[in-house]
């Protein structure tokens, strides 16, 4: 019984418009409180709503209320609803004490849910305006009322309607003296208002064929539904092929086998019925052009900013070349941009492929372009530029915009050749200037910094426009210097003006190889500095050498001295002192020496004074002054000859002396313990005339000598001092060096700076040691553990502000120690998280203000509207846009002109309505009694279903 209620009122809104005076929509039920209130459950009322953009007289009209029809008629002060204004019905006079009822009628809406209808009548018939299906929303329990979230959309949407949100009231109800606050919004915009999300739509339109379209949804929809194939319509026309959803991505829906269209029409496609996968329809219409078509029938018939997709095929003639995100194609007959805002496919693009793309016509600055683009391979196809001069370029310039093109013979009339890094706009012409244009070098191509062209030159490049300037855009280096292979070689000199021919600059000469203008004799342009004293005009100045650097070795204090040339050096360098620079050697050939003070290494090494170096004089050597210098294997150096009374008895190079008691008169005799070597006249000779015991030269005290302990050859006076305990030298003081024997120390070996040991002897008994075997680390604890002064200096961030593991950036916290103390955490307040709000205010630290709070839609046909939620800060609401027309202005244009939500020939206007002149149709069709009859059958059956 339900779906027949449901078809009933369809068939009926679906009727000739011949009956209709208003538009379905044109006033909306908007707001029910079908369960009265706290005070008495017959406090039950119902609010009108006028949508349209002229007020409207109720008069007349009826109201279908279960089982009972309602007559609107004898309203306070009338029954005229303004636009955006509401009509109050009320069951009873005290339903709403301080919102006066429009009209009170002998409603009685059940609890368990009914249909209503809103039906205009006329001396010609009845049409269904509005009509809401069920309680889709409200609450018996707290009484609360059920109001549509979107005047605009249909009220049979369940996900239209919602619960009064308890905040946003207006009215109250007497219970005796005490004012009761009703749950709803009577004579005020509803709290729910705004909160339509409709089902899924229709994102995006692609043909591959006439009779193969692909329809891309906002959202994942459910297979049973998207392959309902009569839920697509073409011009109002159910589709009778196949509709197949795609296995890989659920928001895509392959039309197959699609009848009717034609090539280079526009078409509107609706989608009614496809569900997303939370049950919710599709309420979705958008037109595309039929089929694939020619790029030149897209410019010229379709509008920027227009909401018709369209599909072409294209050869790429640039990917990203001036911006990764932008690419050009171009068919036989045109050329058209595409942007790709995400840089989802042009990075996958190159020269000459072919593809199919789909999407919006758009413009940038004056540059046709595609966006939301989607596209497909479809092989290759080479791309040729089209010979043109700059005259049929300024002509026509938007027939070579996209479009490849090359222009011969093109000279620099105006503009400076960018460097690297940088973009330049340069004016040239091919006529000597009487036709002159834009060449755009963007700094996205690896043209910047290259070498500039040999002027004139042929150059190949894109069709642009920018704010309505005309340019030509070569894509890289390879579109300049061009040239065909005919022209003779031409002298080509670069220079600065007035130099050439002057010092060394001479011309060079180019040809023609390969279609590339090349140097085969090179030019001779102006050296940056002059600096290399060759007696030559090398930076074409008629001066010359005037830049040479004199502090350099080569040219020391003046071009003529050369320190490098010096006799005999390995390495030079050049010094000043007192004003003069002069030659300094720093080291000589292997053979030679700087033994002199004059410049240059003039010794002759490897001689008996300067044996392996300056100075290595042998003859110098101690007891040895007959000692010569001698090779051996490659290394030279001293052959030792001792002096008389010496011999190198140990063969250690030292010249020992024979008058020792060690070597007493030759290397073979040494005294006796107690024996001195004294030489009494043959020569030197042991004797027995004081005892030295230990042999160290010093006798003992015992025969007058002044050796304190003739038993160790270490004591004796003058010897060195030892770390051990012992009076080395006989002055009666022990270990007297090493004053810090004992003190506290700290093991230079260590980490630490803390003296935990202490002084002793070295083992050598040479010095002293720090026996220390404590190590103290630093830890993060707030104690100096190192004993260096500082406290956790391996922590610098120690205290510092910081960001937790929050959802926001901002530094609510502070670095502390961690438990383990070898870190350092971050400790934050969880409380001190900050989210964004519409405010002004960046909420959350992260370098932006109100971001990621999302726009809001409302309206349907040409009253929908966009506004961002937030600005300045303020939280917005969303108004649709005024209804432009009263009725459907054009039957063909696939837009909903009168806002009803229903557009061309799903629109009553267009199969008859009242619309005169003005609409698209007027045909005098009589009532249809039999849709009418059914109807009050279909709302009589449902109203004795739910109260039976």
């Amino acid at each position: 019984m339900r779906t027949l209620r449901i078809v009933a009122l369809v068939a009926i809104a679906w009727a000739p418009a011949a009956f209709a005076q208003e538009a379905p929509g044109a006033v909306v039920i908007n707001e029910i409180n079908w369960a009265g209130s706290s005070v008495d459950a017959g406090h039950e009322w119902i609010e009108l709503f006028n949508t349209s953009d002229h007020g409207i007289d109720l008069d007349g009209w009826q109201l279908v209320e279960g089982g009972s029809t309602h007559d609107i008629t004898g309203c306070t002060p009338d029954c005229v609803i303004q636009t955006g204004g509401t009509f109050i019905i009320e069951a009873v006079e005290t339903a709403i004490e301080d919102v006066s009822a429009n009209l009170v009628l002998p409603i009685a809406l059940s609890n368990g849910g009914e249909a209503l209808g809103l039906l205009e009548t006329a001396a010609h018939g009845r049409i269904v305006i509005d009509e809401v299906d069920d309680w889709h929303a409200g609450d018996n329990g707290q009484k609360t009322s059920m109001e549509r979230r979107e005047p605009t959309a249909p009220g049979t949407l369940p996900t239209n309607w919602g619960d009064n949100d308890g905040v946003t009231r207006n009215g109250y109800v007497l219970d005796g003296p005490t004012q009761v606050p009703i749950n709803g919004t009577p004579g005020q915009q509803n709290s729910v208002y705004g909160t339509f999300t409709p089902g899924p739509q229709i994102a995006h339109v692609q043909n591959l064929a006439l009779d193969a379209v692909d329809v891309f949804f906002s959202e994942e929809v459910t297979a049973a539904t998207a392959e309902t194939a009569g839920n697509y319509l073409f011009d109002g026309v159910a589709h009778a092929g196949t509709a197949t959803l795609d296995a890989v991505e659920p928001t895509l829906v392959h039309l197959a086998g699609v009848a009717g269209l034609s090539a280079e029409t526009v078409v509107g496609l609706r989608a009614v019925g496809v569900e997303n996968t939370s049950g919710e329809p599709s309420f979705s219409e958008v037109s595309f052009v039929a089929g694939i078509t020619p790029i030149a029938w897209i410019r010229a018939n379709l509008s920027a900013g227009g909401p018709t997709f369209f599909t072409v095929r294209g050869a790429v003639s640039s990917a990203g070349d001036h911006d990764n995100r932008e690419a050009a194609i171009q068919d036989l007959g045109a050329g058209i941009y595409v942007w790709d805002p995400g840089e989802d496919f042009v990075p996958l693009l190159s020269r000459d492929d072919q593809i199919l793309v789909s999407g919006l016509l758009s413009d940038y600055l004056g540059k046709a372009q595609i966006t939301d683009a989607r596209y497909r391979p479809d092989g290759t196809a080479a791309v040729t530029a089209e010979l043109i001069t700059l005259g049929d370029f300024t002509a026509d310039p938007e027939r070579y915009e996209a479009w490849l093109v090359r222009v011969a013979e093109v000279d620099l009339t105006a503009g400076t050749w960018p460097a690297e890094g940088e973009w330049a706009n340069l004016t040239i012409s091919d006529d000597a200037g009487s036709t002159e244009t834009t060449l755009r070098i963007d700094s996205d191509t690896d043209i910047d910094g290259s070498p500039e062209p040999f002027w004139p030159v042929d150059i190949r490049g894109l069709g642009g426009e920018y704010s309505g300037d005309y340019q030509i855009l070569p894509r890289d280096t390879g579109d300049l210097n061009l040239c065909s292979n005919a022209p003779v070689p031409r002298e080509y000199y670069t220079g600065p003006d007035g130099t050439q021919g002057v010092g060394v600059c001479q011309a060079g000469e180019l040809e023609c190889v390969g279609g590339v203008w090349t140097p085969t004799t090179p030019e001779i342009t102006p050296a940056a500095i002059d600096d290399d004293c060759d007696g030559e005009d090398d930076d074409c100045d008629t001066e010359y050498d005037e830049d040479a650097d004199l502090t350099a070795p080569e040219h020391c204090g003046s071009c003529d001295n050369d320190c490098t040339a010096l006799p005999n050096v390995d390495q030079v360098d050049c010094e000043e002192s007192g004003g003069n620079w002069s030659c300094v050697v720093l080291s000589c050939q292997g053979d030679f020496g700087d033994c002199t003070a004059d410049p240059g290494c003039e010794t002759a090494l490897h001689t008996d004074t300067d044996c392996s170096v300056c100075d290595d004089d042998c003859t110098a050597l101690p007891n040895a002054s007959r000692s010569t210098c001698e090779e051996d294997a490659g290394s030279w150096s001293c052959t030792l000859v001792c002096d008389d009374l010496f011999e190198d008895c140990d063969s250690d190079g030292v010249c020992d002396s024979l008058t020792s008691v060690a070597h007493c008169g030759d290397c073979q005799t040494s005294c006796a313990d107690g024996q001195n070597c004294v030489d009494e006249g043959q020569g030197y000779v042991c004797s027995d005339s004081c005892a030295d015991g230990d042999e160290d030269g010093h006798a003992d005290e015992a025969c007058g000598g002044d050796d304190c302990d003739d038993s160790d050859v270490d004591t004796y006076p003058g010897a060195p001092e030892l770390c051990d305990e012992v009076d080395n030298d006989c002055d009666d003081a022990t270990d007297e060096d090493f004053a810090d024997k004992g003190q506290p120390c700290d093991r230079p070996d260590d980490s630490d700076e803390c003296a935990l040991g202490t002084w002793i002897c070295s083992p050598d008994q040479s010095g002293l040691v720090c026996d220390e075997t404590i190590e103290r680390h630093e830890s993060c604890n707030g104690v100096d553990d190192d004993c260096d002064g500082e406290t956790d200096e391996a922590w610098p961030t120690l205290g510092q502000a910081c960001d937790g593991l929050d959802e926001d950036l901002c530094e609510n916290g502070l670095l502390v120690c961690n438990q383990a103390g070898n870190g350092v955490i971050c400790e934050e307040d969880p409380a001190a998280v900050k989210t964004e709000v519409c405010n002004g205010i960046d909420d959350d630290c992260d370098g932006e203000t109100d971001e990621g709070l999302e726009q809001i839609t409302c309206g349907y046909g040409e009253c929908v509207n966009t506004v961002d939620f937030c600005v300045d800060g303020i939280p917005q609401q969303c108004v649709p846009k005024p209804r432009p027309e009263q009725v459907e202005t054009s039957c063909d244009d696939g837009l909903d002109n009168d806002c009803d939500t229903f557009a061309d020939d799903r629109d009553l206007d267009c199969t008859g309505g009242v619309g005169g002149d003005d609409g698209c149709g007027c045909a005098a069709a009589q009532p249809d009694s039999g849709s009418l009859a059914l109807l009050l059958l279909g709302l009589a059956a449902l109203w004795r279903r739910r109260r039976g």
